[in-house]
């Protein structure tokens, strides 16, 4: 319940802005470094001719003005940057508030600062009201008081009627109204006077109500505040979050498809504060922070935790129990939510037909991964794209020439036969390949053939340095997978391999560096370090010859290793080794994003000498195996004859 508002309280939350030397009007603190005045406030203060609502918010957002804290009756001069801005013309139809900013302190907020929390209220009739400003020539501020009528024809203002004393005049815009007869509450905001008929006292206040929309820009700003630094802990289970967090609603408003992180943060807050909810505690970013702050798949840092804590704290009565409450909720839904869909091609050698490069290959979509069974192959769907390739009269295989076409056909089917399933899903490419084709540049491939595109547009193509398709290394994570792990003969490896893909998940969780995971492959006893129990991957910054880089391949196998990363070819006149080295900087677990990113500024720069270009990645991971391969690793070897 909100505590009732004291004259300290009201004093210490509200700063004088300032244009110039002179005191303009107020803003008042609404939550750690944020404020909220009127926006014509702002304009003024910045010098602007024309009306607040003649100013386009592109205009105004980032512009920095002067203001000053004096609690305590210590004056601190602080600076603040413009986050929201809305002022429409009053007959712009549609709007709901008016004449609002908000203000980012650019510094820490003073010690002595307080904040005020709003309260709605459905009437006002005959109330009080309580107002602190700065008209002219009293710059260190005085009081106005007088009672509330009515809302106005338009439902927008709060008709204020000032009593004896000062009445609402220039240099009260922006402050906030305090209401000792409604609780000792804060209950809008002094936006306007009645200059027509200045012998009436009266002036108008932005209701709480109205304020929302400027009141959930500072809550999503403030939450971004603490998740956005906190990035890399959370990326991989913001959109697990978000459905918890949406619900039902979620196709109305869908997962953000931003590649970016942060961008995918912003834009997935930003549509929960648009999902339509009277539940205060089931709307907006609420329901995402708690899902954070409960999801069991997450370690949070203490200081996110402590963060995200009092962040709740403030915004709801009992987090305890809302907490309690959502527990169960949020651990079921956390196990059945998924935010990646895998597509699988999966590569066989053909013994008949292998001098010829011809394969055995097969196709699955997994729309859901928490629900796939490669036991009995529920959760996985066959791809039919496949069999349009294979020759009957050469045991069903599939020329090598004939795999980027397969490919870009599987991709055809799953976006048209599985779009509902995989929908706001991030499809990720599994490429499960013999070793011989691990070392080709198989992220280039395009995602489409060149020579489907419209008659008309493929000369356009054909010019150089000017347009490309895409390979599916900049569109999709490209994960490489090693297709001779599954013969029968290695079957005997498969429980060290689980085990040590779940000592990568536990270097993942964390946080450890790729270069304390992943060991050098150019050291002469590779096959011994790689079978250690606690080596969990290979990197390889330099080229080796073919035979040598797929000796080290075939030893992750032997070595039951899930991982590894390097340069299929070594770019002439580039500096690859120091962007190489950067990316073993990073946390193991962001190894293949950073992966991605680097294949897209290769492509964005329309050159091969971009290390990214020849980067290879292998993530092989034992519970995402073709059905057809866990079912071969369950037969018996037949036993040699002595």
């Amino acid at each position: 319940m909100t505590q009732p508002v004291t004259e300290a309280q009201y004093l210490a939350a509200i700063a004088r802005i300032y244009q110039g030397k002179t005191p303009i009007g107020i803003a008042f603190c609404v939550a750690d470094g944020y404020l909220l005045t009127c926006a014509h406030v702002v304009s003024k203060a910045l010098g602007h001719q024309r009306k607040s609502y003649q100013i386009l918010a592109q205009e105004m957002l980032g512009q920095k003005i002067a203001l000053e804290f004096c609690g305590e009756g210590q004056v601190e001069r602080h600076h603040a940057t413009v986050v929201y801005w809305r002022s429409p013309a009053q007959t712009e139809p549609g709007t709901t508030d008016v004449d609002v900013a908000v203000l980012r302190l650019t510094e820490a907020m003073p010690r002595t600062a307080q904040l005020l929390v709003l309260k709605r209220f459905p009437a006002f009739w005959e109330n009080t009201f309580r107002v602190s400003g700065t008209p002219a020539k009293v710059a260190d501020g005085v009081w106005a008081k007088g009672n509330l009528d009515g809302t106005s024809h338009d439902g927008r203002l709060v008709q204020m009627v000032a009593g004896p004393g000062y009445a609402i005049e220039p240099g009260f815009s922006g402050a906030p109204v305090w209401s000792p007869s409604l609780g000792d509450a804060i209950v809008g905001m002094v936006v306007a006077r009645d200059k027509q008929r200045e012998e009436e006292r009266i002036s108008f206040m932005v209701p709480a109500a109205r304020l929302r929309p400027a009141l959930d820009a500072v809550e999503l700003e403030t939450l971004m505040d603490i998740l956005a630094p906190q990035i890399n802990v959370l990326k991989d289970v913001i959109s697990t979050a978000y459905s918890i967090a949406a619900g039902d609603r979620i196709t109305t408003f869908p997962i953000s498809t931003q590649v970016d992180p942060i961008q995918a943060l912003r834009e997935n807050l930003a549509s929960l504060l648009s999902i339509p909810n009277h539940n205060p505690t089931s709307s907006g970013p609420l329901p995402f922070a708690v899902a954070v702050l409960t999801l069991p798949v997450l370690s949070l840092p203490e200081a996110l935790r402590n963060a995200l804590t009092v962040w709740l704290e403030r915004r709801v009565t009992d987090l305890t129990q809302l907490l309690a409450t959502a527990q169960q909720a949020v651990t079921a839904a956390a196990v059945q939510a998924s935010t990646q869909a895998h597509l699988l091609l999966w590569v066989r050698t053909s013994p008949e037909y292998a001098s010829q490069d011809r394969y055995l290959v097969s196709a699955f979509c997994i729309p859901e991964p928490n629900t796939y069974n490669p036991a009995n192959g529920t959760g996985c769907e066959p791809l039919k794209a496949v069999e349009a390739f294979r020759d009957a009269a050469k045991s069903d295989t599939i020329a090598r020439d004939d795999l980027e076409k397969v490919l870009q056909t599987c991709l055809q089917e799953v976006s048209t036969s599985y779009k509902q399933a995989i929908a706001h899903k991030e499809l990720i490419l599994e490429l499960i390949l013999p070793i011989p084709l691990l070392n080709y540049d198989i992220d280039q491939w395009n995602e489409q053939s060149p020579r489907k595109i419209p008659i008309h547009l493929q000369h356009l193509l054909q010019e150089v340095d000017t347009v490309s398709i895409p390979p599916i290394g900049y569109r999709y994570q490209v994960m490489l997978r090693m297709a001779d792990r599954f013969d029968p003969y290695f079957a005997h490896l498969r429980p060290f391999w689980e085990t040590k893909w779940k000592m990568l998940k536990t270097a993942i969780d964390t946080r450890c560096q790729a270069k304390q995971v992943l060991i050098s492959g150019h050291c002469s006893n590779f096959q011994t370090i790689l079978a250690q129990d606690d080596c969990l991957g290979m990197h390889l910054n330099t080229m080796l010859p073919n035979a040598s880089t797929e000796q080290r391949l075939l030893a992750l196998i032997l070595g039951a290793t899930p991982t590894a990363l390097w340069l299929r070819q070594i770019p002439s006149r580039s500096k690859y080794k120091k962007p190489f080295s950067d990316l073993l900087e990073h946390s193991v677990g962001d190894i293949v994003c950073k992966v991605r990113e680097a294949r897209r500024v290769a492509f964005d720069k329309q050159g091969k000498l971009h290390f990214g270009r020849h980067l290879a990645l292998i993530w092989d991971n034992p519970q995402l195996v073709p059905p057809e391969a866990e079912i071969a690793n369950t037969l018996d070897m037949p036993q040699e004859m002595p």
